[in-house]
This record gives structure tokens, sequence and C-alpha cells, in this order.
């Protein structure tokens, strides 16, 4: 089952436009509900057996609706950096440079230490690149401001974004400080696919602030597809399948 959002412009009553999200009552795709026959992410229990939620239809027109909103909302000089988080978001990233012209600086999260065990919260195994980094800062000392928009492909419990983002902004801070720049305010938000945060019973409750998604999924689906992979299979796909995951 996968939920398309709508998004509105708000202005609040302070006069500053905030960007909100707010889920559709109607469902974008639900498998053919009246078909028993057809294929059910609940009967699907391995990689292997997921079957199709979201067209690679659906997908394109999705990334082609993200790109337009980028151009609307930035202009060129907005200080508007893509950072794909790597692996998922990697594709995500590379389509959206390639439509809005704005520098890509990825990064890489991993939820393991040396040893291999699982950490408590993941930790960034790859840096962004410093020397593009600095330019940026040069580029924008008469900014007010500098756009820091993580893609992924799918979206789960934020804490990847929440680690990436404290860490970014202290080696922002830092590089600015180190080379007497003045460093603007930063601003992160997030594009993806999915948002895969909450339950069914959720689907219809507002996305944390500044995640822009085209789709909502159940937290007891494990998704594959565009960058996206489930047990290393599937993220090649240019279409979304899902299955039950075995924790439910």
């Amino acid at each position: 089952m996968a939920t398309q959002l709508s998004r509105e412009r708000l202005t609040s009553t302070d006069g500053s436009n905030n960007i909100h999200l707010w889920p559709l009552a109607t469902c974008l795709s639900l498998l053919y509900p009246e078909d028993i026959s057809s294929p059910d992410p609940d009967s699907a229990h391995s990689p292997q057996e997921a079957v199709e939620i979201i067209s690679e239809a659906e997908v394109e027109a999705a990334l082609r609706r993200k790109v337009a909103r980028l151009k609307q909302t930035y202009a060129d000089d907005a200080g508007v950096v893509l950072i794909p988080i790597k692996r998922g978001g990697s594709r995500m990233g590379d389509y959206l440079a390639q439509a809005t012209n704005f520098p890509l600086l990825p990064i890489r999260m991993n939820y393991y230490d040396d040893d291999n065990q699982r950490l408590p919260m993941p930790r960034m195994v790859e840096n962004p690149n410093q020397d593009a980094l600095l330019q940026i800062l040069r580029q924008h000392q008469n900014s007010k401001t500098i756009n820091l928009i993580f893609t992924e492909a799918v979206v789960e419990s934020q804490n990847t974004i929440s680690t990436a983002e404290t860490i970014l902004r202290q080696q922002i801070n830092e590089l600015a400080e180190k080379n007497g720049l003045v460093c603007p305010t930063l601003i992160f938000t997030t594009e993806t696919l999915i948002y895969k945060g909450h339950t069914r019973e959720q689907l219809a409750d507002p996305l944390p602030a500044g995640v822009w998604a085209e789709f909502v999924t159940p937290l007891e689906y494990w998704v594959q597809g565009f960058g996206c992979d489930d047990m290393q299979i599937g993220r090649e796909l240019n279409n979304i399948l899902a299955r039950i995951s075995p924790y439910h």
C-alpha cells in the first residue's frame, strides 16, 4: 500500500512561508483491493516474493514533481546543496542534480563499527568533500542561508538524517571558522521518495517537519527499488516492491 501526498505552502501568522505536508485521504495504489487474486505484500515473506506497490511510471512522475518544486522554491543563487546519503539516496541525488544543476556532496552513514557490531546510532563513515564544501562557503559569504537537502530513497526512523545534520553542522562551522569565513544559517531538509515511519493506523498523520516525501508506506512493509535494497536485493529496480516485515 502506498499513499500519495499533497503539498501545500502555508503562510504562518508571522508572515514567513513554512512548508507543511498533509497526506491525502485517498490512496494512490492499493494493489487492486477488490481482486483477491492480485499480489499482496502481506503474503510476501522474502525479498524474492516482494510485489510492486509503486510502478516505474509513478516513480518517474514523482521525480518530475520534485524537480518542479525545487526549481520553483529555490532561485539559482539560493545556495542549495544536494547531499545524497549513500547508497540509498544516490539515485535520487543524481537525478535531482542533473535536472537542477545543484551541486552534489555525497556522504555515507553506517550503523556498524569497525568490528561489525551494530551501534545504537549511525556514524558518518564518508565525509563530504571538504574542498567542495569550502568553495560553497566562499561563494555564499553574502548569503543569509545555505540550503542543504538530504536525498534518500526511503526515510524511516530519521536517526540517520538527524545524526548527519548534527555532524555536518559541526563540520561546516569549524571549516568556516578555520578559514575566517562567515557561516550562513544552515537549513536542512530531506527529499525522499517514500516515508516509511508510520504504522498502518498512522498513515494519515502529518510527516516530520522538513521531510518531503511522495509516498507513504506502512512501517510493517520492507521495500526495495530505486536505490533501496531488501537484503541486498532490488536496489537497481526502477519501481518499488514491498513485502511484509518478518517482525510483524
